[in-house]
């Protein structure tokens, strides 16, 4: 293993993981710069579920301001060498320090996938501490995918409100037989009303500090930020909702996050619509007046940068059928991958 050392003395650390550190002898206070990479960890997929969202306590920090760079320098280090699915020795050092840092792990993944010979390449970045602080996972597919001049984001920011999102967003990651236009997953690692005690609460306005949605300093918010700043990215965002039919509730609702649909919402509407002729789509801002996603942080960040932002909301009944039915989940699947490659030709905004 390629190893060296560089210290890490105050308000230096970043600097030192982003390469302006000396090898040398190791003092008090340093930090043993490693190659995370030499080995690639083979998984099925529902190790990987259990590695991103293991049985564990939960007890929301915020992160200082030191490891909210270090990871969002870590993100987009991965980010940026994804097509070419490797790092040099150096960039390789680099994602190590960073991720000490941060306080995350990240390792190179072979996934195995059903009906495809071959592997899939993720690099992945994850906490592993107990009790989880919240710090989010950012899953970032290595080597070519099918994309044009836009690659596709994909975030589940409440996976253990929003039952099965998570496993939904990594079905979508996958693809059918493992081809996909996404680039990059990002979800959230304890729940989104947790708190630093450890304990459960809802706030009765507004939002906690553990809603990766709606809170600006959650790390998932600075680092899509961060994302959205430097890369031609669209982004897509599934959620959950309970589903009232009573009072006419569609089985999903699309939105741009604003009031007024865009072009990349109509189209993604369209395609559900046709993958799913059984099931009511609703358009928010047309024929669907609630959660629409407009106080999403996520979304104003990407508007921000003039980039693509849909929020998908999904009904328990369909949540449940995408999680049990290989057919309802390669339809949904594919409805995704028409959406991205349509947005590539059309645009979204």
């Amino acid at each position: 293993m390629s190893r060296r050392r560089a210290g890490l003395g105050v308000g230096l650390g970043l600097s030192v993981a982003l390469g302006l550190g000396s090898a040398g002898c190791t003092h008090e206070g340093e930090v043993e710069l490693s190659d995370p990479f030499e080995h690639t960890r083979t998984l099925e997929a529902d190790e990987l579920h259990e590695l991103l969202w293991p049985r564990a306590e939960e007890r929301w920090r915020e992160l200082g301001a030191t490891q909210h760079a270090a990871l969002r320098e870590l993100v987009i280090l991965l980010w940026h060498r994804a097509e070419r699915g490797a790092l040099r020795e150096r960039e390789r050092e680099r994602a190590g320090a960073l991720a000490e840092l941060a306080g995350v792990r990240v390792e190179s993944v072979a996934l195995r996938v059903p009906g495809r010979e071959q592997p899939i390449g993720l690099w992945v970045v994850y906490e592993e501490d107990t009790p989880r602080r919240g710090t989010g996972a950012y899953l970032i597919r290595r080597g070519e995918i099918e994309v044009g001049r836009v690659e596709l984001l994909l975030e589940t920011p409440h996976v253990f409100h929003d039952r099965h999102t998570g496993d939904i967003g990594l079905a979508v990651l996958l693809g059918q037989g493992g081809a996909s236009p996404v680039r990059g997953l990002f979800v959230n690692t304890v729940h989104r009303h947790r708190l630093a005690s450890g304990a459960k609460h809802k706030p009765p306005k507004g939002y906690g500090p553990a809603d990766a949605a709606h809170s600006e300093r959650h790390p998932i918010s600075r680092v899509h930020g961060a994302i959205v700043r430097r890369h031609r990215v669209a982004v897509l965002q599934l959620h959950g909702f309970e589903r009232n039919a009573a009072s006419g509730d569609p089985e999903m609702i699309v939105s741009s996050g604003s009031e007024t649909p865009s072009p990349g919402s109509r189209v993604l509407a369209k395609a559900l619509a046709e993958a799913f002729p059984k099931d009511a789509v609703g358009n928010y801002g047309l024929d669907s007046d609630r959660l629409g996603g407009t106080t999403n942080v996520q979304g104003h960040l990407a508007r921000e940068s003039r980039r693509c932002f849909v929020h998908l909301e999904l009904g328990d009944d369909l949540r449940d059928r995408l999680d049990d039915g290989a057919d309802a989940r390669a339809r949904f699947v594919e409805a995704v991958r028409g959406w991205a490659q349509e947005i590539q030709r059309g645009g979204c905004r």
